[in-house]
């Protein structure tokens, strides 16, 4: 086949054109790979990442080479709390709105003072805030952003089952009740119940233990299936290790999803909060969060 010399020229000036490649590692410099003297051998670059759209499902494409109609001026962003006149309450940055139950841990190990920079109720900058100081701040603000469309209650993650801890004669640790509850049942966030939990929440004080099993069985048992959230915040391992039920994490992981289900199917959301810098706390709810679909959050240094 006779080839003309033009096209001879072209082919030569194509293999000598350097291959120009911007490296995935973030160079602002194009990188040259390729040149006449390097013979033709590609120099390692980092690795190159391809990143496709997804594929449009409708095929825009215009017919018979008709040039597309022009594009309208792009839709405002919608905000679903001005539409509605109504916005939701966050806590620790989550949005929290509707049928709710809040699980705080309030054990001893909450006095901590890990929770990172905070401010008390009169504005005031604290550089290291306990534990429970933080969770106690941002529920009272959470508190303060409900509407009466919401109702809640808070159940206390703290206690421990009878023998779980050794007596000590004269310094005897706090281990009762057994888990703690609010009202044991729903109330609407109007104005006075409102306060009346603000008051609760900054009166809240420690006691020993994390009886996480019972604290997640009495929130998923005792509000009916309608709820719309559980908020579960903890600082900590389940402890003791072991309760009559059997390994603490395990009997979690093995019968909180038999709970939850539901609860779940009907549209309730778990959300997650680690506080402080426990790791055993961290590990295990990380699992039980991944376990069951949830939102995981650490707060804290």
């Amino acid at each position: 086949m006779k080839i003309s010399g033009a096209i001879v020229m072209l082919l030569v000036s194509l293999i000598a054109m350097p291959l120009i490649v911007v490296s995935a590692m973030g160079s602002e410099a194009p990188l040259l790979v390729r040149d006449m003297d390097q013979n033709g051998v590609d120099a390692p670059s980092g690795r190159l990442l391809l990143r496709m759209p997804a594929a449009d499902s409708h095929n825009d494409t215009p017919l018979d080479g008709e040039p597309a109609a022009e594009a309208g001026p792009p839709a405002e962003p919608s905000d679903d709390s001005t539409a509605s006149g109504v916005s939701e309450a966050e806590f620790f940055g989550e949005s929290v709105s509707g049928r709710m139950v809040f699980i705080l841990d309030v054990s001893a190990s909450m006095m901590a003072a890990d929770a990172g920079v905070g401010e008390d109720y009169d504005g005031n900058v604290i550089a290291n805030m306990t534990r429970l100081d933080a969770v106690k701040y941002e529920t009272v603000q959470m508190l303060l952003q409900f509407n009466e469309s919401d109702a809640f209650d808070f159940v206390l993650q703290a206690g421990a089952e009878p023998g779980s801890y050794p007596a000590t004669p004269g310094n005897m640790p706090q281990i009762s009740p057994l888990t703690d509850v609010w009202q044991g049942q729903l109330v609407q966030a109007d104005d006075a119940m409102v306060a009346q939990a603000i008051a609760y929440v900054q009166g809240l004080t420690t006691w020993w233990g994390t009886p996480t099993y019972v604290a997640l069985q009495r929130a998923c048992a005792d509000y009916g299936n309608e709820l719309d959230k559980i908020v579960f915040l903890t600082d900590g391992e389940p402890y003791p290790a072991t309760i009559s039920a059997g390994p603490h994490v395990q009997k979690i992981l093995e019968d909180f999803p038999g709970w939850f289900a539901p609860l779940a199917a009907n549209g309730c959301e778990l959300c997650c909060f680690q506080i402080g810098s426990n790791w055993a706390a961290g590990s295990f709810l990380q699992e039980f969060a991944a376990q069951n679909g949830a939102s995981y959050v650490h707060i804290g240094n």
